[in-house]
């Protein structure tokens, strides 16, 4: 089950971001790389990295993307995968 929730954030979170834009997408997966040493489905272990990257990367657009993310989930959206949103959604 945890492999699916896996796929399905990481899967979300590519579409959420490319829709904003390839050369943003590819900074911040450089920024993960780079900063954290992981790639978007390692996020879902570690989800302080992504909501670090993409808020140095995205700024303001951070609860956008957020939404964005759950949006594109829709009904798959399990008990991993809304305490790894609920991490996102808590500020700061």
């Amino acid at each position: 089950m945890q492999d699916k929730n896996r796929t399905a954030l990481a899967l979300a979170i590519d579409v959420a971001l490319m829709r904003r834009g390839g050369d943003r997408y590819y900074h911040f997966v450089f920024k993960l790389r780079n900063s954290y040493n992981c790639e978007i489905i390692d996020c879902y272990d570690k989800p302080q990295y992504l909501k670090n990257a993409l808020k140095e990367v995205y700024g303001n657009e951070y609860d956008s993307i957020v939404k964005d993310v759950k949006l594109e989930l829709g009904d798959s959206i399990e008990a991993g995968i809304t305490a790894f949103l609920a991490i996102l959604e808590k500020n700061p």
